[in-house]
């Protein structure tokens, strides 16, 4: 805890709130300790807050410094029936099989991440004073409350109780904010400071693209809510997402939600940038998916996954029954000895080592899907004209027929498929109650081959954690 409770890198922001200008031409100048007078100045105070997203968005290759984007699918995706690793080895082939240790390094390094995000938010909010202007002051406010609550949200899905830090902490108040908080007391804050964020935060068309907006917030707090099943709020913020002009489904194909120009893209509500070839600025997923990367390539589609996306099978060119399918996977020639599917989302042809694929967060079909499950709510089916339409929009890209009933089984299956890859699996199937019923059964498959136990839905506290502060322990570990 040590380290990311009193250091932040800061990086030095060129841009105003203009939707015009990049989010991305920043350079690392210096290491502040916590309860230096550096903030004096809007732009040094917006600075600061960019050192969120930054820290969020991570360097490649760096431990401390790696980014949530480079991690998050090891501890999401693969820990289901959507991804594993191609060949099964090392720490990374742990979490296909579901068998986690505590000194997991990737494990660790997401959790020093996110309270290194969580640490440069608490960081910035003691010098917002600073700025005089309400409208800006508010936006860098939100945009803090947003990245803060974001990070909770996620480690609290993942790990369960954790130390809850809602303030610079000093030498000596370290012990006493290291004692895991209960997931009632998170989820709390977490609705606490996305609400703040959705009165605070400007709307896209006002906003930078790449820093939060009050569409993000809506929407992910939309998401809290679902998990805390307050479908009377979700579809509140959800309705109110989906009327905002600034959002709308990319109707040319599903592939140009991807490869499209982030900026213009009408269906992105929060991505995470990056630029292809810059060493500060690239990603490292898209190599890491590759045969190249970890493992031989991590975030490699199960073949459970290849049939239940196309269920007439898939041959070498790619081309099945669902058009999301050659988006999807991608056949490589180059993996092993006659080649293999892998995961064709994020895929680069330039500079695949430094690669500047943008990671979506939230995007607007994912909204619609959340939309249909606050009108089903606990109820076995709706036939909701409104929920109908949206679902039956986001099929017809995909080129299949219209529902006329929705259930939790074909809006598990429609949430499976249209967001694949993007590390929303494991969380619906927890939020649906199904992890247990579809985990259970993929683990005794001949492709899985594991021992599955509901305990393993939560990720252990890193041991290195724990060798500083004895905050206790996840069952099973």
């Amino acid at each position: 805890m040590k380290k990311y409770i009193f250091y932040t890198i800061l990086f030095i922001s060129a841009f105003s709130f203009s939707a015009c200008e990049k989010f991305l031409d920043e350079t690392p100048v210096s290491q502040i300790a916590a309860g230096d007078d550096f903030y004096t100045s809007v732009a040094e105070v917006d600075a600061g807050v960019v050192s969120i997203y930054f820290a969020y968005k991570g360097i490649p290759g760096d431990d401390f410094y790696g980014g949530i984007p480079n991690l998050e699918y090891a501890l999401t995706e693969m820990r289901t029936d959507n991804a594993g690793t191609r060949t099964g080895e090392g720490e990374w082939g742990q979490f296909e099989h579901m068998n986690v240790d505590p000194t997991n390094a990737t494990v660790g390094s997401y959790w020093t991440i996110s309270y290194n995000i969580i640490y440069q938010a608490n960081n910035m909010i003691q010098y917002l004073d600073v700025v005089e202007d309400a409208t800006t002051k508010d936006q860098l406010t939100g945009e803090i409350y947003f990245m803060r609550a974001l990070t909770y949200f996620n480690l609290v899905r993942l790990y369960g109780g954790v130390p809850l830090i809602d303030k610079v902490v000093t030498p000596e108040e370290a012990a006493s904010y290291s004692v895991r908080a209960s997931e009632t007391d998170i989820y709390n804050f977490i609705v606490n400071d996305l609400t703040n964020a959705v009165n605070l935060l400007q709307t896209r068309s006002n906003v930078a693209e790449g820093r939060a907006t009050k569409g993000a917030a809506q929407a992910l707090l939309a998401k809290v809510y679902l998990t805390l099943k307050d479908y009377t709020n979700a579809q509140t913020l959800l309705q109110a997402v989906i009327d905002s002009p600034d959002y709308a489904l990319v109707t040319s194909s599903y592939n140009d939600v991807f490869y499209s120009d982030i900026n213009s893209n009408p269906e992105a509500i929060f991505a995470v940038q990056y630029l292809s070839g810059d060493a500060l600025n690239s990603e490292a997923f898209s190599y890491a998916f590759s045969p190249k990367g970890r493992s031989g390539g991590v975030n490699w589609p199960t073949d459970d996954l290849l049939m239940a996306v196309d269920t007439a099978g898939l041959t070498d060119s790619g081309n099945g029954v669902d058009l999301r399918t050659s988006t999807l996977f991608m056949w490589n020639e180059d993996a092993g000895n006659s080649g293999d599917w892998q995961c064709g989302k994020y895929w680069e042809t330039d500079n695949l080592e430094a690669a500047g694929r943008p990671w979506i967060v939230l995007r607007l079909a994912d909204v619609y899907l959340m939309y249909c499950e606050a009108v089903l709510g606990n109820a076995s089916s709706t036939t909701n004209g409104a929920a109908l339409l949206y679902i039956n929009q986001i099929r017809s890209r995909a080129g299949l027929a219209d529902l006329t009933e929705i259930t939790p089984d074909n809006l598990l299956y429609e949430r499976r498929v249209e967001l694949a890859f993007e590390n929303h699996r494991l969380f619906d199937l927890i939020r649906f109650g199904k992890a247990d019923e579809i985990l259970g059964a993929f683990a005794v498959s001949p492709e899985a081959g594991f021992v599955y136990d509901s305990r393993d839905l939560l990720l252990p506290i890193p041991q290195a954690e724990l060798a500083i502060f004895d905050m206790g322990q996840n069952p099973g570990y």
